[in-house]
Order: structure tokens, then sequence, then C-alpha cells
């Protein structure tokens, strides 16, 4: 699933972020940079650890198909997405992770 053709520059979304395990959700937010979205997480994450993402994408409804819609600006669309982690660093600027993920999957349905 390609997020960059959802997200417009400047646009940040909340997300919230699962992982197997004891450790409670995470919080965070997506954020689109030069067309690609951006993780930004609260708390690092080691590479390799697959996580259930959570996000809303206002503007959008679901098709019955599943598909990405446009719709009135109210309208909010539920995602849940698979990622792996890639890479974490610390932004020592705003004391978050920033993640690069491998999107393994859209969970069906939300």
């Amino acid at each position: 699933m390609d997020l960059g053709a959802f997200l417009k520059p400047g646009l940040s979304l909340a997300l919230t972020v699962e992982a197997e395990g004891r450790e409670p959700p995470g919080q965070g937010w997506l954020t689109a940079r030069r067309g690609r979205p951006h993780w930004v997480l609260e708390r690092a994450q080691p590479v390799g650890r697959v996580l259930n993402i959570s996000l809303q994408l206002p503007g959008f409804t679901l098709a019955e198909d599943g598909a990405l819609i446009p719709a009135a600006p109210e309208d909010v669309a539920g995602l849940t997405l698979l990622g792996q982690v890639r890479a974490s660093r610390f932004w020592s600027a705003r004391g978050f992770y920033v993640l690069s993920l491998k999107i393994l999957g859209r969970v069906w349905p939300q």
C-alpha cells in the first residue's frame, strides 16, 4: 500500500502502535516528507519487530472492497497496518524516535 498517495505535505496523522508481548501500546504520528511517509514514535523499537499500526485518514472512507476513496472532510477511514522495523534512530531535537518500516500488509477489515 502506497501511503504517500494519501499523505498531503504538512499533514500529520496520530497513530497507535502495538507489539507482541507485554509492552504497552505506543503513540506517535505519521507525516509526509518529500512524498514519503515518516513514522515517529515515543519509544525506540528493536530492528525486526513486527508492529500493528493503527491510524485514521481524514477525508477518506472505505469502499466495500476495502479501497480508500475520497469522501467528505468529516469522514475518517481507519487503517491497521503490519510493519516490520528496519531501523530506529533517536531524534534528539524532539525526543522521539524515527522509524524506517517495511510495510508487510494491511489487517482486514479494521
